[in-house]
This record gives structure tokens, sequence and C-alpha cells, in this order.
């Protein structure tokens, strides 16, 4: 109607009861151009009309046009040359589409052409909640703090040449009764931000620039759910501050799982990250969010950062050195990355960071190329051949240059990231760990430098630190609350912070401390008998309970295990241990003693701290 006028002056003759059928909460004070178009709606959907065409012109709204439970299935509307229009002050939603509790309603619908203006003031442009095999043509949608938000829904498709212009987040899932949204094609949307943040959201006084950007961020593709199986093709993202962003679904000690792709679309003038795809810190520990994603044939102007984090990756055919991959290990998995990037746009902070680059095409050790003379054919671990640790493990996945069956080396198989495995810290071994034959991990050491030592590592918390752990150490000089847990690497079980002292979370005497000092052992009185195995951190070392005293137990590489005593009297030290870096504490002298296998005799030993 191209005028903001409510139904009462609009339509004097239209009642209160009236204006209601249409919507419970509605009022004549409502504008007459939403009575307009649900009226078109609802009179549609008595009369079993599944095509209806909005009206030319703008429209302004004061309450959502709702599609729920409205037009059966295989409806159409069109709405080219129809806009419409926030009221003034309106800030619900625009339209919605939803289904309701009956499946057969709001059903395989198309909207075709037409535009939405949220005027700055309207949350969401289109609404789609729980509808079914949903179609937008060449849908324009500007000026809404959300241009589409997606919630229960399955089977849509946006496609045509749609513009979601101006939105602080263009594309958005959110959870519902379920956590994901599924099987649905996002193609040709051009989704773009040119104005000002603070025509949504104002600056506050006290806020600098840096922290209103960090607090207000404008958002291509915004993912709060799981995504499957859905497809983004052909997209244009311009000017926001990231492209993909998500996902905070999840949680933690879950598997929650999204698998989509992106594909052909073009980035620019992004100002933060082209993506963030990570799992996201949440109050109780990161989501644990398991990615499977394609990222093929994108461009990127500006060369940004895309970051990914854990789960299954192809990374191919992209413009070439556009962008750069920035790998953020939050969670419980393991991150593979098939990818035909070179290695120094693959970039990874986490000091135990686990990457692959899928080597499905390279039939050899890598590791090997890398220590060992060229065409060592040995593909079995000793003294002299390293294999593929599982740290950092980078290679091209294409078809190697092969003579006479012998493997052929390229400078692109090892990359700058590519490092064995090893342990990080001054009280743990720093020493590369390798997979044998037998499938079980070894760590690489050696005493004078002309022979090599294996070492087999049981622990292998050591080598893949779950979700939410910390080594002894980090837990015994962190400033703790009442009921704080942790999984502690050492111990390989959860402790809890009770009334001052770390208890391991299950079958312990409370008056034990799972991680403590030699003089807390040394109390006889509180070794009750059933925590099997607790921590000193004054030598880095384990002790095992063995009815009435504790005995050696294990290291940190989780072996080392023995029934004999580690703590005691004086006298009543081993005579000849004959363990390798045995440490015995004296109760009666407070002091500890090291067992010096070139001399049969103890040496006072200074602990840690």
């Amino acid at each position: 109607m191209d005028k903001q006028l409510s139904i009462s002056t609009a339509f004097p003759e239209i009642t209160l009861e009236e204006v209601k059928i249409l919507d419970p909460s509605a009022s004549l004070s409502d504008t007459a151009d939403w009575y307009v178009l649900q009226r078109l709606i609802h009179d549609s959907t008595v009369h079993d009309n599944s095509q209806i065409n909005f009206p030319q012109g703008t429209f302004y709204i004061s309450r959502p046009v709702n599609f729920t439970q409205k037009l059966g299935v295989g409806w159409v509307v069109g709405g080219v040359g129809c806009t419409l229009k926030a009221a003034t002050g309106y800030k619900g939603d625009m339209i919605i589409l939803s289904r309701g509790n009956n499946y057969g309603a709001c059903r395989n619908g198309r909207i075709m052409g037409l535009a939405i203006d949220g005027n700055y003031t309207a949350a969401i442009g289109l609404k789609i909640k729980d509808a079914l095999e949903w179609f937008l043509d060449n849908i324009r949608i500007y000026r809404c703090f959300v241009g589409i938000q997606l919630t229960d829904t399955y089977y849509g498709e946006v496609s045509g040449e749609c513009i979601i212009q101006d939105c602080l987040s263009g594309i958005k899932t959110v959870n519902g009764v379920t956590s994901e949204i599924n099987t649905i094609e996002f193609n040709n949307i051009k989704i773009n931000f040119s104005k000002s943040k603070t025509l949504f959201i104002p600056k506050k006084e006290t806020e600098t620039s840096l922290e209103y950007d960090t607090r207000v961020k404008s958002i291509g593709i915004e993912l709060n759910t799981q995504i499957m199986g859905c497809k983004f093709r052909g997209l244009i993202i311009e000017g926001m501050d990231y492209g993909f962003y998500g996902t905070r679904s999840g949680i933690k000690n879950t598997s929650n799982t999204s698998i989509f792709q992106i594909q052909d679309c073009y980035f620019e003038s992004i100002k933060k990250e082209a993506g963030r795809l990570i799992s996201f810190e949440k109050p109780d520990g990161f989501a644990n969010h398991y990615f499977s994603v394609t990222l093929v044939g994108n461009r990127f102007s500006g060369a940004p950062v895309f970051s990914i984090g854990q789960g299954t990756w192809r990374v191919y055919g992209n413009e070439r050195d556009s962008f750069t991959l920035n790998i953020i290990n939050n969670g419980s998995y393991r991150i593979l990355i098939s990818t035909d990037l070179p290695s120094d746009r693959i970039v990874s902070k986490g000091e135990s960071t686990v990457t692959f680059i899928k080597n499905d095409y390279i039939p050899w050790s890598a590791n090997a190329d890398k220590y060992n003379d060229y065409e060592n054919s040995n593909v079995y671990p000793d003294k002299n051949n390293m294999l593929p640790t599982i740290n950092d493990y980078h290679g091209l996945e294409y078809t190697p240059r092969l003579r006479s069956g012998n493997r052929a080396s390229s400078p692109y198989i090892l990359g700058v990231h590519t490092k064995p495995l090893t342990f990080i810290g001054n009280e743990h071994p720093a020493a590369p760990v390798i997979k044998g034959q037998d499938g079980k991990y070894y760590m690489i050491t050696t005493k004078d430098g002309t022979e090599i030592i294996l070492k087999e590592v049981k622990n292998l918390f050591f080598l893949e630190p779950p979700v939410n752990s910390k080594t002894a150490k980090e837990l015994w000089n962190r400033k703790s609350a009442e009921g704080n847990t942790f999984f502690c690497i050492e111990l390989q079980s959860v402790v809890v912070y009770k009334s001052g002292k770390w208890i391991l979370e299950k079958g312990t005497d409370p008056n034990v401390q799972a991680i403590g000092k030699g003089l807390d052992y040394g109390r006889t009185s509180l070794a009750r008998g059933n925590t099997s195995f607790v921590w000193n951190v004054q030598i880095n070392h384990g002790y095992v309970w063995q009815g009435s005293y504790w005995g050696w137990g294990n290291n940190v590489l989780g072996t080392g295990k023995t029934d004999i005593r580690a703590i005691g009297t004086t006298d009543q030290r081993p005579k000849a241990p004959n363990i390798e870096e045995f440490v015995y504490y004296s109760t009666d002298e407070d002091k500890y003693y090291k067992w010096d296998a070139s001399s049969s005799s103890y040496l006072v030993y200074k602990p840690i701290f």
C-alpha cells in the first residue's frame, strides 16, 4: 500500500474478532498491510487454493506474515514486485514458515521473487521452523538482524539469485527440538555487509572499537547446530567479519557430527576470517564437534584465514595461495586433512596438534624419506629407521613418481610442520614416538648417542590428550575450586578437587590424595588401601598400593609398575632395587634418595620442588 496505516484506519468495518482469526495476538492497531497479506493466505488455505500472488508495492509489517499450517502441500507464492518492510519500531520476524504439528501443512512450498526489508529493527527476515520441502527462489532480504534462520528443518533449497544484504547474520541455524538441520541446498546466494554494525547494536560508551567488534560480529553463515548433508554452492560472501562461523552445538564426551560441502564460493573483503568452523568452548568444556567437510573450488580475495577444527576435511581445487588453512584442535578427535595445499599454507599453533594429510597414494614412510638414505626400502622401525609418526604428518594426495617399483621423493611430501611426536615439558621425556610392527608405540631415546633405545609407551593419553585434561603438575599448581573435575594424564583417570586436594573420581578413600608429595603418602594412617594408584609431583612418578605400603608405580610412559617399596623409613629401603631412576622417600628423614646403579648405593636426591 506504500503507506503505514493501521487496520482500524484503513478498514474501519473490520472487527477485532475477524483480525484474531488470522492471529490471536493481533489487534486493530496492527498495520493494514499485514492484515491484507495474512488474510490472503488464510482465505487461500480455506478454499484450497495452492497458488497465490502477493500484490506489487511496499507493505509495512507489524507482525509476522505467517505460513504456519497454511496452504497444505505443493503451494506457490509469487512475490515479484512486492516488498515487505518492517513497520516503524517493529522488532519481530517478517515471515514464518512452519508446519506446526501437522506434517501435511506448509509443505513442498515455493516463494518466488519476494523482497524483505527489516529496516534495521526486524529480528529475522525469514524464519523456517520445522517446515519440510521448501524452496526460495530469487528472494531478497535486507537490513534484518538475521536474514534466514533455520530450525528443525529438512529438505529445502535456496536458489535463483538470492540476495541477503546488510544483515548481521546472513543465514543462521539454531537448535530446536532437534540439534540439526538436514539436506538443504544453498545455491547462488550473495551475502554482503556494507553498513555499520552500530545501526543494529549501538556501541557502549565505555567500549573500545576492539571490544565492540569482539562482542558484535557480522557473519555470513552462522552455524549453531549440526549440519547434515547440506551444500553451500556458488555463494558470494563479502564485507562480513566471518564467512562461515560455528558451531556451538554439541555435548562434551559425545560425538557431534556435521557433514556438508562448501563449493565454488567467493570470499571478498572479509574482515576477520573466511571461516571459523571449530568446536567452540562452552562453560563445561569444548563442544567436541566433528566436522566432515569438503572445501572445494573456492576463491578468496585478500588472502584471508580459514580456521578448521577436528574432523575429516577435503580441501582441493581452491584458488592457489589465496588463503591460509588454520588448524584449531579443540576437542578429543584427530584432524584428518586430504588436500592439495602446499604446507606453507597450513598453520597449526597447538603444541600437541594431531594433523594428518591423507596419504592413500604415497605408499611409503614419509619420515623414512626425511631421516634415512634415499630409497631405503625398510618399512619396519628399528634403530636406523623411523616410520611415520601420528603427529603433524604432511603429504600430498597425488600419484607419486615411481621408478622401477622404488619410492620416489618429492619436496612437497614433507612440510615445515612435519615433526615426530614428542612429549612436551621439562619433566617429561622430550623424544619422538613411533608405532612398531607389533602395533605398540615406542619412544626413541639414547644414552650416549651411539645406540638407540626403544621404550614402550602404554599411556597413550600423552600422545592424544583427551578433552578437559591436564598433567598432574598442572593440576597441582592450579588454583582450583571445590568440585573442579579434570582428566589427569599420568593417572589416566578423572580427578576431583575436594577439601583442598585432588581425589580420584571413583573408588577412592576421600582421605587419600590422588596427586601429592612424598610427605602426603608417608603418613601411613592415610593409606586406606582402596586408592590403587597415585602420583608424586615432587619426583614426577607414580606409586601403587601394595596392601600395607606404597610400591614403585608407573612412570609417565605408563610402564614400570613394581611391588618394590618406594616409601618408608630409611631402614626399610630396598637393598638393591635395580630399577632405573628409582627414588625412595624416607619418612623419618623427610628426604629423597636415588639409587645409583654404578656405585650400587643411594645418593641424596633433590626433588623437583
